[in-house]
């Protein structure tokens, strides 16, 4: 596996960062962006459907023990510098620097039909590897026959040395690297030294009673003897050179062993069909008291002869004593998945956890994870929030949250959504415009934390926010909180202020807008809802009814797929999730601009849509799955213009994408990749890439095709005449032909009426100012109706005069001149409603630059 290693040049909204692809205190030497292609992280990238690679401008978040699929397998080095490593869906084997997580070796093993391999263990000198060779991939086939024998490390190649049937597990190698044991397909214990050109050398023939399964067959602690386990209520200890009897320890009523251990040279562990027992290795006397022990699985011995494994009953991780086989207080590893593969290094201090397309290295006393800046993503991330400075990033995903310092590309923090969060993962997440506070919260245990940004730990303590959920969090460090069960709402200042009153709401989910105009509420199997604070005596007005609507899961509960909203930044759109993405305008009355996509009805991910800072974008990603490559499709990042609700473009992120976000100014993308790191790329070089059209530029900026309204702003950005055209063309009408005109709407004469409307028509949001006033307020009705009619197409949602005042804008303010500014005060002042609107709202946005 290639790594290229770059440090490139990112302007955030902070000016130019230096952000080079992590890996620990390495050098990183610098390249040249526009000549070089990025780097592979796993598998080599796939070519981008539309834009090319020259908008990739850093990728971070990478771990030294990257995968391009699911890691299958894992095994140390008897020295524990060397790991090895497997995935699912290919037929390599990879060898990595445990210290620094570099990839040193990686063997494709060749011949036809040769598929996935599991690994039993490293030689002394790591030079040979035992491992399982399987038929194929997929479950059936790694359950299936399959071959096992020693790969050359140097070279790659495999020489088989037996067969084992199906549920035999990889046998074991003696924890100096010099002896391995198993049992053949006769139930026979079998020992061999572990050297290709060694046959192996049967010890013991015990008949067919020994079975085949995993933790069958377990080394003394100096290697000397091994132990195996049988079908009935015995346990056979011989010694590893065949110098010494065969020894059979009878087990009791208890029930037969189905897995073994010797953690220490005076004592063997034996779990037996319910508890676990300690047995002395000489006489098989039983040294543990009466009563029920515990229950583990997927047990490991660790330093000092400790047992860690995964607790039958309850779940999560647990550290027996070996002497009396009670737990001790365990180390907490956090986030560490139960039922992946993993390994104990030679005398246990280091614990190797697959998860996901990497591996996990953690400190066995501590729980704490080693090389966190390479191992620190365990999950890939579907929520990304930036703080206001675009330094600061929150990405959660699976049931952790992790904040990034972005300029340094380096990890800061890794902590659980909540405590004792759910693997749904969290119902929404938010980090402080400062970017000192991160808020999660999750829906399985109805609690909102407040954490320390820097190093992730719990701020608000006791008083977490429980059975509240986040619904907001407005410019002024205030988090808005919803009762779950009462339906209220309220908001507290951070980390963990005083609460304000609770306004009543609807019982059910209720977020609120940035600003606090709006609230939207969903209830399950209901109706989705919104409601103008601002509005005098103003209720809730009905978007979208479930009424009757086959529910499908979807992960989100209550309701299963209206939430969480998204609010543009300046509260005017609202994004909501059912069945497809669905795009609201709030401020123009509540309806809906247009249903921007679908997908399959019973999904089981809602996708986190993202506003663009200003608005005018809205990006999601769809059609990913959490389980891609193995089991589903590498999602697509898909970009919507907000003005008319179309389609912008889509980018095949290479690598998949699992979720994505704009930085704060607007001109970066950042992606999340299914492999757990993440890309920034140059937005504006990405759309302006995916919209390019020819024609007439006035005409194109009223298209409700996005592409083709997109692509004139790109030819006024690059336009050195385009101020000057832009005045001109939405210059207002001489006014005293504007009124003589409208006055012409309500003559007696049909005729005249008629021309009167077709003049003021043709002369579109030239006189939108006046039409809109008469509308409102002329006292003839005839007027009022004429004028109404002609604002819907120039004013309306997807009328030429909105759309056109959108995109001249956008263009304006992109350009950002002094003579840019000038020009949009002067629409503020003069121009009709759409554009005055839009030129202030641009004007905002210019002012802190």
């Amino acid at each position: 596996m290639s790594r290229l290693r770059i440090a490139v040049v990112v302007c955030l909204s902070t000016g130019a960062a230096l952000v080079p692809w992590p890996h620990g205190a390495s050098r990183v030497d610098p390249i040249d962006l526009v000549t070089a292609e990025p780097g592979p992280v796993g598998a080599p990238m796939p070519a981008l459907s539309g834009p090319q690679p020259f908008a990739l401008l850093a990728r971070f978040g990478e771990t030294g023990f990257q995968h391009p699929a699911p890691v299958w397998s894992v095994a140390f080095s008897p020295d524990g510098r060397t790991l090895a490593t497997t995935t699912q869906t290919e037929p390599v084997v990879r060898l990595w620097d445990a210290a620094t997580g570099r990839l040193v070796r990686e063997l494709r093993v060749p011949g036809a039909g040769t598929g996935a391999f599991t690994l039993g263990g490293l030689s002394a000198d790591a030079r040979h590897l035992l491992a399982v060779r399987h038929k194929g991939y997929s479950h059936r086939e790694l359950d299936a026959e399959r071959d096992w024998g020693v790969l050359d490390t140097r070279t790659g190649d495999f020489r088989e040395i037996g067969k084992l049937a199906r549920e035999v597990a990889p046998p074991v190698v003696s924890p100096d690297g010099t002896v391995i044991a198993g049992v053949s397909e006769k139930g026979e214990l079998m020992v061999w030294a572990f050297d290709p050109a060694t046959p192996p050398r049967v010890l013991a023939a015990i008949g067919a009673e020994l079975p085949r399964g995993r933790n069958c067959v377990a080394f003394s602690p100096d290697g000397q003897q091994v132990v195996a386990r049988t079908r009935g209520h015995t346990l056979v200890v011989a010694a590893t050179n065949g110098s010494a009897p065969v020894r059979h320890l009878t087990g009791d009523q208890w029930g037969s062993y189905d897995s073994v251990y010797w953690p220490r040279r005076d004592r063997i562990v034996a779990a037996f069909e319910a508890p676990m027992r300690a047995l002395d290795p000489v006489t098989g006397q039983r040294l543990t008291p009466e009563g029920r022990g515990a229950r583990l699985h997927r047990v490991q011995v660790i330093e000092g002869g400790l047992l860690l494994g995964v607790d039958h009953d309850k779940g999560g991780w647990v550290t027996l004593d070996p002497d009396a086989l009670v737990p001790v207080p365990a180390s907490k590893f956090q986030a560490v998945p139960q039922h992946e593969s993993f390994t104990a290094s030679p005398g246990g201090k280091v614990l190797a956890v697959a998860d996901g397309h990497s591996v996990r290295l953690f400190d066995v006393a501590t729980g704490k994870p080693l090389l966190p800046d390479l191992d620190g993503a365990a999950h890939p991330a579907d929520r990304i929030r930036l703080s206001a400075d675009g330094t600061r990033m929150l990405a959660a995903g699976g049931a952790m949250m992790r904040t990034w310092d972005v300029p340094r590309g380096r990890l800061l923090a890794s902590a659980p959504i909540t405590p004792g969060a759910d693997l749904w993962g969290p119902s929404s997440v938010a980090l402080s415009p400062d970017g000192r506070w991160a808020i999660t919260s999750a829906t399985f245990n109805m609690n909102t934390v407040v954490h320390d940004a820097a190093t992730g730990q719990v701020a608000n303590g006791p008083k977490q926010h429980k059975e509240w959920l986040l619904v907001g969090l407005d410019g002024r460090d205030r988090v808005w909180l919803v009762n779950r069960h009462t339906g209220d709402v309220a908001s507290h200042p951070l980390p963990n202020g005083p609460a304000a009153p609770a306004v009543p709401a609807l019982s059910g989910s209720c977020f609120a807008s940035p600003d606090g105009r709006w609230f939207v509420s969903s209830r399950s199997r209901d109706a989705l809802r919104v409601r103008d604070t601002r509005a005098a005596n103003a209720g809730w007005v009905e978007l979208e009814s479930y009424r009757g609507e086959g529910f499908p899961a979807c992960g989100r509960v209550p309701p299963a797929c209206a939430t969480p909203p998204g609010f543009s930044p300046d509260g005017r759109y609202l994004a909501t999730w059912w069945r497809g993405l669905n795009l609201w305008h709030l401020s123009g009355g509540e309806h809906r601009v247009v249903r921007l996509t679908t997908v399959r009805d019973q999904t089981r991910w809602c996708p986190d849509a993202t506003f663009s800072p200003d608005g005018r974008r809205v990006a999601a990603v769809i059609d990913g799955d959490r389980d891609w490559p193995r089991e589903g499709r590498p999602g697509t990042v898909r970009v919507w213009e907000t003005a008319t609700g179309s389609e912008a473009f889509r980018f095949d992120a290479p690598g998949g994408a699992t979720g994505c976000a704009f930085t704060p100014d607007g001109t970066r993308l950042v992606v999340a990749h299914p492999d757990t790191t993440f890309s920034v790329w140059d937005y504006r070089a990405l759309e302006s890439r995916a919209v390019r059209a020819a024609g007439d530029t006035w005409a194109r900026l009223a298209s409700r095709d996005a592409r083709v309204g997109l692509a004139a702003v790109d030819a006024l950005i690059a336009d050195p005449g385009a101020l000057t055209l832009l005045r001109e063309r939405f210059r207002q009408a001489d006014a005293g032909r504007v009124a003589q005109l409208i006055a012409g709407l309500g003559d007696e004469d049909f005729a005249t009426r008629e021309a009167a409307e077709r003049a003021l028509a043709a002369l579109g949001e030239r006189a939108e100012r006046e039409l809109s006033r008469e509308a409102a307020e002329s006292p003839v009705p005839e007027v009022r109706a004429r004028a109404a009619r002609l604002l819907g197409p120039i004013s309306g949602p997807l009328g030429a005069a909105r759309l056109r005042a959108v995109r001249a804008v956008e263009a304006t303010e992109r350009i950002g001149t002094p003579a840019a500014r000038d020009l949009l005060v002067e629409w503020v002042k003069e121009g009709g409603p759409a554009l005055a609107s839009e030129a202030a709202a641009a004007l905002a946005r210019l002012a802190p630059r």
